[in-house]
């Protein structure tokens, strides 16, 4: 019977070729200006809140004039 024996190396790396792969690929599948659409998202995100806010108020407003006409008819009757 023979004896097969495997020399396992003490660290496995990448060949070049493959690194280069690598890092090309990354490269190509990077967000171009980011920052920008992360700050474009923030500023819908204000705008938003802003227009939700302006709603809540509105509605608010609109509910709270019914309840003093309310009081104000059932006071002059």
């Amino acid at each position: 019977m023979s004896e097969v024996i495997f020399k396992i190396p003490d660290k496995l790396e990448p060949p070049e070729e493959e690194l280069e792969l690598v890092e090309a690929e990354a490269e190509s599948s990077e967000l171009p200006n980011s920052g920008s659409l992360v700050s474009d998202s923030l500023d819908t995100l204000s705008d938003n809140c802003i227009m939700l806010g302006q709603i809540i108020l509105k509605n608010f407003n609109r509910s709270f004039i019914q309840r003093v006409n309310n009081y104000n008819k059932e006071l002059s009757l």
